[in-house]
């Protein structure tokens, strides 16, 4: 599996959060309480990232995208905090990345990404 490049930096604080998948099923009673139970035993966290990149960085992240990782369908391992510290996980991208130039030769790109089992 290959590991997001060390030279890249890590994604900024600001529009960075998550939300972990669902691992319990609600069944709905004809009458009285809703029954909830336990679905899963692992659930997969979901996490909104944003990177700050120059043009050479951003030359770097897409071709680590589009040829190490077949245009981000494949699992690879990056060091993120999903709620317990810097941790090292199996991640993949959900939906193709988004990007925006800014003044100058930076780059703004926010992506989806899935966490497994975090």
């Amino acid at each position: 599996m290959a590991n997001f490049p060390s030279t890249l930096p890590k994604p900024v604080i600001d529009g960075y959060s998550g939300v972990q998948d669902q691992a319990f099923i609600r069944t709905e009673m004809e009458a009285g309480s809703t029954r909830q139970r336990q679905r899963f035993s692992a659930a997969n966290t979901q996490l909104n990232v944003t990177w700050f990149f120059s043009a050479t960085e951003m030359s770097a992240f897409k071709t680590f995208y589009d040829t190490t990782i077949n245009r981000g369908s494949d699992w690879f391992t990056y060091t993120l905090d999903a709620g317990a510290g810097m941790l090292s996980y199996d991640v993949r991208f959900t939906q193709p990345f988004q990007f925006s130039k800014l003044e100058g030769t930076y780059w703004r790109v926010s992506a989806n990404l899935e966490l497994r089992n975090a």
